[in-house]
């Protein structure tokens, strides 16, 4: 259909009058965050701190702050975290560090932080790929240093709060403790183990035959798991007796995350397993802040979409078909109302590194470097502040203009980059509220690749 000039004048004045809209809008949202941004002067921990006092007066008396990534290969995200703690420990009391890591190897880590046991760099070397850097390394370092100083009274811990890799990694540790307390129960724990890992393997298999066998014996092996834990509970007095209350602390919650990870392999979708996942995380952290009393305080370290708060937001791994998982955020939220206080991190451009699937799925650790975010993103508009580093209150309750309120508690476009990218695949966004998602963001307008450790013979 042929329209007629008038017609067409009409359309293209409508469209110039709606980019000048959005443009006086972009200009109000960009005018609104020079005025809140904070500047931040480094990303580098052991450094004067006074401009990370905004940040303190945010997080308040929050016994919990929970910091995300864009990005689980970026060394300005790392080393700003490590700054962060520090600047709590020093001014709020803050002793508990918690990480996206598997809980046995945190107990590791642990145990060299507080009591100078073990090599850490073979114990980072057993986590994921993503925390095998040097940033991590220094971060694990000064902890045991600020510990070994007699002026410290109150000592810093490690916690890994995922509960991925439960099963792997947890069946071993708790034959190790049956050695000490029970002997005669190790057997039996082996044969479990060996059962359990059988079984997960079947269910994951592409063979339809072997995942209904799997399902079969589910109700045939969990009360078996479900017994091990009621040992360890009906014997605590004579465990106890023979190690030490924490072990035989660690030792509960270790079996309790293999039988809750049984449970969560049955899970129907991506969905409902990322949920568990999510609410797994809840539990360790909430077991670590019990151990270490009412008043302890953590700050814990997972990607953004793990710490995004937004009981709406949908992580764009989940695929179709599959419920919207909780997040360990609103899991945070809801169990810590009053004391909970998350930070997002976003970028504009420059350099991390990335797990890229080559054929087979064979992960291939790179570096990638990105251009300026393009217009339209989060990214640029945060870059338009022309502050290199910042730190950004997202509240609600200041009188704000009506396109900044827009801005805020409507969907952004906003880096996302997890465990690992197709290298064909495009620049990586997911939708975002943020005024529901964080409290706060920090924004690096310019990032540099996370630095890997060497590879040792103990990987």
């Amino acid at each position: 259909m042929k329209l007629s000039s008038r017609t067409t004048g009409l359309l293209g004045l409508l469209l110039f009058l709606s980019l000048s809209l959005q443009a006086q809008d972009t200009t109000a949202v960009v005018n609104w965050l020079k005025k809140q941004a904070k500047p931040l002067r480094t990303v580098e921990p052991g450094t004067a701190n006074q401009d990370l006092a905004p940040v303190g007066k945010a997080i308040g008396q929050c016994r919990i702050v929970a910091m995300g990534e864009a990005t689980h290969g970026t060394r300005d995200f790392f080393r700003m975290k490590h700054r962060v703690f520090e600047y709590l420990v020093q001014h709020k009391g803050f002793t508990v560090f918690g990480m996206e890591a598997p809980f046995t190897e945190g107990v590791k880590l642990n145990e060299y932080i507080r009591n100078g046991t073990g090599d850490p760099v073979a114990i980072i070397h057993t986590m994921y790929w993503c925390w095998e850097t040097e940033e991590v390394l220094d971060l694990v370092q000064w902890m045991r240093a600020y510990n070994l100083d007699s002026k410290h009274q109150h000592k810093l811990s490690f916690l890994g709060f995922d509960p991925q890799g439960a099963i792997s990694e947890g069946f071993p540790e708790l034959q190790t403790y049956f050695r000490r307390v029970n002997p005669a129960y190790v057997a039996y724990c082996q044969q479990l183990d060996t059962l359990v890992n059988s079984q997960v393997k079947k269910l994951r298999s592409e063979q339809e035959q072997q995942k209904q066998e799997a399902r079969r014996n589910r109700d045939v092996v969990q009360p078996r798991l479900q017994a091990v834990l009621d040992t360890l509970q009906r014997n605590r007095v004579s465990y106890t007796a023979r190690s030490s209350r924490e072990e035989w602390e660690i030792a509960e919650q270790t079996m309790k995350g293999i039988l809750r990870a049984y449970t969560n392999a049955f899970l129907p979708n991506q969905g409902a397993q990322e949920q568990a996942r999510d609410l797994g995380m809840l539990e360790n952290v909430r077991w670590m802040l019990e151990q270490q009393g009412p008043r302890s305080k953590a700050l814990l370290w997972a990607h953004n979409s793990h710490v995004n708060s937004d009981s709406t937001y949908r992580p764009p791994f989940i695929p179709e078909g599959s419920p919207t998982p909780r997040r360990l955020g609103t899991n945070l939220r809801k169990a810590y109302p009053k004391d909970c206080y998350i930070i997002g991190f976003e970028f504009n451009q420059g350099d991390f590194q990335i797990n890229f699937l080559t054929p087979g799925n064979r992960p291939s650790l790179q570096k990638l470097t990105l251009n300026a975010a393009p217009a339209g993103t989060l990214a640029h508009t945060l870059a338009q502040v022309r502050i290199p580093l910042y730190f950004v209150v997202l509240d609600q309750r200041n009188k704000q203009p009506e396109a900044v309120r827009q801005w805020l508690t409507s969907p952004q476009k906003a880096h996302q980059y997890g465990g690992g990218m197709s290298p064909s695949a495009p620049r990586s966004f997911e939708q975002i509220r943020l005024t529901n998602s964080y409290d706060a963001l920090i924004f690096v307008d310019t990032t540099h690749r996370a630095v890997p450790l060497p590879v040792t013979s103990a990987r």
